[in-house]
């Protein structure tokens, strides 16, 4: 950091491992080297909040906002590319532990604890800070931050899909397919060839037969 005053921040690739396993490296072999405020913003975290190296001076004078975030380990990544570009290094020098004591299984067993719904919680924060991040930049990347959301979008359909609320499910693909088709956003880090087919479908298909379908993947676990 001190030999390259371009850089606010960096960060490493990591082991994923859960119960004991290691089910993948958390950054894949096409993760870019140097990021910018804009990529950040578009496709999320540069990586692993463990391997985080953040100059002081670029997380200084941080909104009032951000400490009130129910999460803001992408967040602090943007808040720092504020005043410069982030390096990444693809050696593996740390491992990302998944199990049921992390943050995300303890934000639903708090919100079970005081009354509140624990559905799709991880998008509802993550769409929470996109919110935050396009008013403190006066919507100036409000076209990056459309894209963020469509990745949270899908796991709303997915969590919808599981109880069979096919409504919403297609409510939340055409928001999906309004930002890809209108922004020409047609590749990014998650809309595979299959995940666009299955959002056509649910936006495509008549009710009952999505309906069918969902009754014969569950009587076929």
């Amino acid at each position: 950091m001190d030999s390259h005053p371009e850089f606010a921040l960096s960060s490493h690739n990591a082991q994923v491992v859960k119960n004991g396993q290691i089910i993948r490296e958390y950054c894949g072999q096409n993760h870019p080297e140097i990021m910018d405020l804009k990529y950040l913003l578009a496709h999320g975290s540069g990586g692993p909040t463990g391997s985080l190296v953040i100059r002081n001076s670029a997380i200084k004078n941080l909104p009032d906002w951000f400490s009130k975030m129910k999460a803001c380990d992408w967040t602090v990544q943007t808040m720092a590319a504020r005043g410069g570009q982030m390096k990444y290094f693809n050696d593996i020098m740390g491992v990302y532990r998944k199990h049921d004591k992390g943050a995300s299984f303890s934000a639903k067993v708090n919100a079970q604890k005081s009354g509140n719904s624990d559905f799709a919680l991880p998008s509802k924060y993550t769409l929470e800070m996109i919110e935050n991040l396009n008013k403190y930049f006066n919507y100036k990347y409000d076209k990056e931050l459309k894209l963020q959301s469509t990745g949270w979008h899908n796991l709303y359909i997915n969590e919808y899909l599981k109880i069979g609320d096919i409504k919403m499910a297609k409510l939340y693909a055409v928001k999906i397919l309004k930002v890809i088709f209108f922004l020409s956003y047609w590749r990014n880090s998650w809309l595979t060839p299959k995940l666009f087919f299955r959002l056509l479908a649910l936006f495509l298909l008549p009710t009952f037969i999505l309906k069918l379908i969902k009754k014969h993947a569950n009587q076929s676990k």
